[in-house]
């Protein structure tokens, strides 16, 4: 028996590992030295915090943030004094609610909302949480499973309990035939068990996802996300003035007084999330960053950006904070590498190369409604275009940040804190270098300060492996991420507190 116990002690290392905390400001060969603020300081003075939660690659299902042992009501989460109160039933929006296309029952985004209560370590006065959680893997599950699907020798059925029938399932080829057969084209004999998880898991399941975004399939992914927090916060489809019927255009958003002064927000994102955060955000202020598409309209008298901007600009203004888990803002960028880079230029972002000037939160002026015919053409009132260098959606998220503040009167020389946590054996994950902290956009400071935290989130076997699937999607539940969150750090070392 002791062999057993001498052997397994050999076979697996422990989980348990102290994260390190760097700092953009550190040259490759000093020590990590990276800070985070505590939760408790990042939502000071706010009588209620909006937790925004947006998952990433892979299919997830409605509740896999709120429900019991999700991302926030899990037993790791209340250790560190973040107790569920209440949360409503998931709803469902028709891609056909914010695209143009024809009904689909299998294609759709959710959202649920959720109340908790977080206790802080110090003492402090309990602090409310409003939790929404945005679902939007039903947009992609169904183009996964019908194009890649014959890779997969047998789809992944249902679990007995009903927890995964979010899944899209393909139809059965034939009667005799159970419907997690591929239909339309033979598979590929059957993998080892690593190559199998590796290949129709990570890349099939989710990788793929990424794929899809950085195509076409991303004003998708983005306008579905934006239709949900729009409805998450109050707002109402939207309602064609000159028609009288209900379209396909983003909802209309609540009134911006309906965001107290002294209400925060935090966004928490995993992997291709954080990318899709600081596109919708900035697309629907005017800013785009995607240099293919446009995603929201900007002309005409019913602008989805004219409408969406005042609300979301405040809401910029008033966040309080943004983690990552797991983000892949370096790989996703090098979808819009332009070509024209030559090797002696160096590393750089490759993500938004604008060829004109920022238009949302304070840069933007726009005619008098009354000015403007119900089908005349939406002039922008603003300076001709000036090139200037390619931007990160961070940086510029941090841009607009600050000039949302202005607008609001708060702080103007506060820092928005951005904390990307990766585990360096999750195969779908790339930690922040450097080079995405420029110093200015535009001639302006840019106010963002970014710390990566390295973590580990599974087993790791004979020190020579770690399962993928575990690596990416297990950052919630370990104790030293909520030690990070919840205690901070400084210096390259997690912060002391009571838990």
């Amino acid at each position: 028996m002791n062999r057993l116990v001498l052997v397994c002690a050999f076979l697996l290392c422990a989980c348990s590992h102290a994260p390190v905390v760097s700092d953009f400001s550190e040259a490759p060969w000093d020590p990590m030295k990276g800070s985070v603020i505590p939760l408790e300081r990042a939502i000071e003075g706010s009588k209620e915090t909006v937790v925004v939660l947006i998952h990433g690659v892979g299919d997830q299902c409605p509740g896999y943030a709120l429900e019991k042992g999700g991302w926030l009501n899990n037993d790791t989460a209340q250790k560190f004094g973040i107790r569920s109160v209440s949360i409503t039933a998931p709803v469902s929006i028709p891609d056909s609610q914010f695209l143009d296309k024809r009904d689909d029952p299998n294609s759709s985004v959710s959202y649920r909302v959720a109340e908790f209560i977080y206790t802080p370590s110090s003492g402090a006065t309990p602090r409310k949480i409003k939790a929404i959680e945005i679902t939007w893997s039903a947009l992609t599950q169904w183009v996964k499973s019908q194009q890649l699907g014959y890779d997969i020798p047998k789809i992944k059925p249902p679990a007995a309990d009903g927890s995964q029938n979010c899944y899209y399932q393909l139809p059965p080829s034939h009667p005799d035939h159970p419907p997690t057969d591929f239909p339309y084209s033979r598979p590929p004999p059957t993998r080892v068990t690593l190559n199998r998880l590796v290949k129709e898991q990570v890349f099939d399941r989710s990788l793929a996802d990424a794929i899809l975004y950085v195509g076409d399939y991303g004003v998708a992914i983005q306008r579905g996300v934006a239709q949900a927090l729009c409805m998450a916060m109050g707002g109402t489809r939207h309602v064609d003035e000159a028609g009288g019927h209900v379209d396909s255009a983003i909802c209309k958003w609540p009134e911006t007084d309906s965001i107290e002064d002294s209400q925060k927000f935090i966004f928490v994102t995993h992997s291709l999330g954080g990318r899709v955060l600081y596109d919708t955000l900035l697309g629907l202020t005017g800013d785009r960053v995607n240099p293919h598409h446009s995603t929201f309209s900007d002309q005409g008298r019913y602008s989805e950006v004219r409408r969406s901007r005042n609300y979301v600009c405040r809401m910029i203004a008033h966040t309080a904070g943004i983690y990552m888990m797991a983000n892949q803002l370096t790989l996703l960028g090098l979808a819009y590498d332009d070509a024209k880079h030559i090797s002696s230029d160096g590393p750089q972002p490759y993500d938004v190369q604008h060829t004109t000037p920022t238009r949302g939160c304070g840069y933007y002026e726009e005619p008098e409604p009354e000015l403007l015919k119900p089908d005349a053409a939406f002039v922008d009132q603003r300076p001709d275009p000036e090139p200037h260098d390619t931007s990160p959606a961070v940086e510029l998220f941090g841009e607009v940040w600050s000039r949302a503040r202005k607008i609001e009167g708060l702080s103007i020389g506060a820092t928005l804190p951005i904390v990307a946590f990766s585990d360096t054996n999750d195969v779908l994950t790339w930690g922040v270098p450097r080079w995405y902290q420029q110093t200015t956009i535009n001639g302006h400071a840019v106010p963002i300060h970014v710390a990566n935290v390295y973590v580990k989130n599974a087993t790791h076997w004979l020190g020579v492996a770690e399962d993928p699937s575990q690596a990416h999607v297990g950052y919630f539940h370990r104790d030293e991420v909520w030690a990070v969150i919840t205690c901070g750090a400084s210096n390259g070392h997690v912060g002391t507190c009571a838990r």
